[in-house]
């Protein structure tokens, strides 16, 4: 129960839009609902149902500036409990597909009762060069500095279990950050819990079987093998890519990591490479 103790972690600010569930003045845009803002126990908020989120190592604390935002969440059916003040920066958060979050959080700060202006957004980390997906924000007039709830989420299967998550959180008081955090989770299971492990696996396979026969030499030495070389390149890239895919499937790399874009651009090069030697298949024909 220890790893999963240090999963609430990112637990720290998910209400801080949450601390905006008060009322709103006029023209400001009224957050976008009670249970939907900020940051909370620990993130799941994959499909839409945006459940959390909110850590990054800085100090002993998970939040930062460290102890500018302050949450805890417990978990029901998985029996554990994180709080920010505590929690393992360095460790994955593994949540169950579906439970019911029970979390508290408060902004440090403010002073209670005095309108001002809040805003902030919870992401979810793509790999580079791909914009990050805004899993939920909030904006508007704010109040209250602390608040507390629960929320009930379901993970649909094709959701892999296994895969890390870096959801990155800030919240914002007038113009200014006023803490920021980010989180890595995971859904409790194995990658073979959701059907696109299959696809993943079948496209390593075939693209890797193409690539390598793209090694084939089946022109006299000497030629320039323009055609095959392309086709190398793309068969490889297309390879690595479905490879890099299967890593974070297995969990062995996160979601966001740059590998996914990389490795794709490095088998072009590499596949070009390799069908131009074309070690494999018949002797070459000296030219």
């Amino acid at each position: 129960m220890e790893e999963e103790h240090h999963a609430l972690l990112s637990g720290a600010t998910h209400r801080f839009g949450r601390l905006v569930d008060q009322p709103m003045s006029r023209g400001a845009v009224r957050r976008k609902r009670n249970g939907r803002l900020g940051w909370a126990a620990a993130a799941v908020a994959l499909t839409g149902a945006s459940l959390l989120a909110a850590a990054h190592p800085a100090a002993a604390e998970v939040v930062e500036p460290a102890g500018a935002c302050v949450a805890t969440g417990a978990w029901s059916d998985g029996d554990f409990t994180v709080s920010s003040a505590d929690a393992d920066p360095g460790r994955v958060i593994e949540i169950p597909r579906a439970d019911v979050v029970a979390w508290t959080g408060e902004v440090v700060g403010p002073q209670p009762g005095e309108p001002r202006p809040i805003a902030g957004a919870i992401e979810l980390r793509l790999p580079p060069p791909l914009s990050n997906v805004t899993v939920d924000s909030w904006q508007g007039t704010g109040v209250n500095v602390d608040s507390s709830g629960t929320r009930t989420y379901d993970l649909p299967a094709v959701v892999p279990a296994g895969v890390v998550f870096t959801l990155h959180g800030e919240h914002r008081e007038g113009d200014l950050l006023h803490c920021s955090g980010t989180a890595s989770l995971r859904i409790a299971g194995g990658p073979f819990d959701s059907p696109l492990i299959w696809a993943a696996l079948a496209g390593t396979v075939l693209s890797g079987a193409l690539a390598l026969l793209a090694g084939r030499a089946t022109r006299p030495t000497g030629s320039r093998r323009i055609g095959p070389m392309v086709t190398g390149a793309l068969l490889t890239s297309v390879f690595l890519l479905f490879a890099s895919v299967t890593l974070v499937l297995f969990g062995v790399v996160p979601l966001a990591s740059p590998l996914l874009t990389l490795a794709p651009l490095a088998g072009l090069a590499g596949g070009a490479a390799w069908a131009r030697w074309a070690p494999l298949g018949t002797a070459k024909v000296a030219s």
